[in-house]
């Protein structure tokens, strides 16, 4: 890939009439060569690392949020006591604590009810767990249909506030504008990942497999035109959802070039009958066609159940019998270390 001051360079050299090539069109690039009429119009982005997928070990837990969990747990913690003092029956703290845990899991309660406000809080205790049973299964079966991904820097503030704390840096290519235009912006935020770039020369190869290998890493963002992440590193690379600036391109030309007007028109008329738009999307099916075909997986390839996707429900029943065994070991070594205990008599 050749950089947009290597090839105003070739083209002052090479004393070239006029060249077709994709360079932005900048007012101080306009002191040197001359531009036709912009034939396209391009945003400029970052991209970084595409997110992975959240592991499944802990994908029970994703359904509700850290408040949702602790609201749970106090309900379930303060329930029985509730239930005690209201309730008429003699039903221990304990067999009131195994009622609520059944409830929650959707099961039926077997505590005896004789007054009208007991059947009222329990009806409506019933109906809340209910509703967020329901919830729960539907919420985490959408999870193991469609797995969660991991969260990705994906707008310009939070990149600033990433590279200020020293947590990700962003590359792009030498010898292009970009630098110049990012410190040129009257967003503060991105002036200061501009000056980023020139402190720390962060500049990347411009070549597929060079930014493929710093987008890669996993905390470096790579700024460049949106089509040019779009056409070469679908699935590989996120995209930022706004962008830097606007950039025009068009052809370039020597300066007093007798056909720009005739040029001008020409390129006008393309446009206008949406050749170059139809030529373009054209090209961009095609890339994008070729690297669905190269990454798609055939029956072969389908794997079976894996132990990785129960790997929660095994945690919970591991953490569940752990906590049975240590209940029925201290329930019956208890009793043992009492009886084995000989009470001394103290003669005065």
């Amino acid at each position: 890939m050749v950089t947009g001051q290597e090839r105003l360079d070739w083209f002052n050299e090479e004393k070239q009439i006029w060249v077709l090539c994709e360079l932005i069109l900048t007012e101080s690039r306009k002191t040197a060569v001359d531009y036709s009429y912009p034939y396209e119009t391009l945003q400029m982005v970052f991209a970084n690392k595409a997110p992975g997928r959240i592991p499944l070990l802990f994908a029970y837990v994703y359904p509700f949020s850290p408040e949702v969990w602790y609201t749970l747990l106090a309900l379930f913690l303060t329930m029985p006591f509730l239930w005690k003092a209201m309730f008429t029956c003699k039903a221990s703290v304990i067999s009131l604590f195994g009622e609520v845990f059944y409830t929650m899991l959707g099961r039926s309660a077997t505590v005896t009810l004789t007054k009208f406000h007991e059947h009222i809080l329990l009806g409506t205790w019933i109906a809340a767990v209910s509703f967020l049973s329901r919830s729960y299964t539907a919420v985490l079966l959408s999870f193991l249909t469609f797995p969660l991904q991991e969260s990705v820097i994906r707008d310009i503030p939070r990149l600033s506030e990433a590279i200020a704390a020293g947590k990700y840096k962003c590359m792009t290519f030498k010898g292009t504008s970009v630098t110049e235009s990012l410190k040129a912006s009257p967003r503060e935020y991105v002036r200061m990942i501009g000056r980023a770039i020139d402190k720390n020369e962060w500049f990347v190869t411009p070549t597929l497999e060079g930014v493929g290998k710093a987008i890669a890493e996993g905390n470096t963002a790579v700024i460049a035109m949106k089509p040019y992440f779009e056409d070469h590193y679908v699935g590989r690379a996120s995209i930022s959802t706004d962008h830097f600036s606007v950039s025009h391109f068009g052809i370039i030309f020597q300066k007093h070039f007798c056909c720009k007007k005739a040029l001008n028109r020409k390129l006008s008329l393309i446009l206008s009958a949406g050749l170059f738009e139809k030529c373009k999307r054209h090209y961009q099916f095609r890339a994008h066609l070729k690297l669905r075909t190269k990454n798609a997986e055939g029956l072969g390839n389908v794997n079976a159940l894996s132990l990785e996707n129960i790997s929660g429900a095994l945690l919970i029943y591991l953490l569940g019998t752990s906590v049975s065994l240590l209940a029925f070991s201290i329930e019956t070594l208890l009793p043992k270390i009492k009886g084995s205990i000989i009470p001394v008599n103290y003669v005065q």
